[in-house]
């Protein structure tokens, strides 16, 4: 992927070394959503992580704005370092998928996914109402 923007190249061609490192695949789709997981739903990104047979996945669609799609790296990139650094929210979730966990981990994988974002001046615009409104539209659709 090659984007105008110097930082938010950087940190692609950051995100494509350690996901190689870790046996993951970088892959972005040119579309609005992926189809994700064994349960083939629509998402913006998502992160699976690799196994005995397969590589990991790391998928982006990116028919969307450019801040929206950078933002989901993050997000997701966060995703593959908390399960390459066994991050007990990852680990728990990963155990005992509920809808308290799932959104617990993701209120920590947006938090670091706006530090990444401040870190490397990625281009996202207002990152924290985007992750304001996710995690509000995320918690009122698992009833919580």
């Amino acid at each position: 992927m090659n984007i105008r923007n110097k930082n938010a190249q950087k940190f692609i061609d950051k995100v494509d070394r350690e996901a190689s490192r870790l046996s993951v695949n970088l892959l972005f789709s040119r579309g609005k959503n992926i189809i994700a997981g064994a349960e083939r739903g629509r998402s913006d990104g998502m992160f699976i992580p690799p196994d005995e047979e397969n590589a990991g996945t790391l998928a982006i669609a990116t028919g969307v704005p450019t801040a929206d799609w950078l933002h989901t790296l993050a997000h997701e990139y966060t995703h593959m370092l908390q399960w390459f650094r066994e991050h007990p929210a990852y680990l728990e979730w990963d155990t005992k998928d509920t809808p308290r966990l799932y959104y617990k981990l993701e209120v920590i994988t947006e938090k670091q996914a706006c530090r990444f974002i401040e870190k490397y001046n990625l281009p996202c615009g207002d990152h924290h109402a985007r992750t304001s409104k996710y995690l509000k539209n995320l918690k009122e659709s698992l009833g919580l």
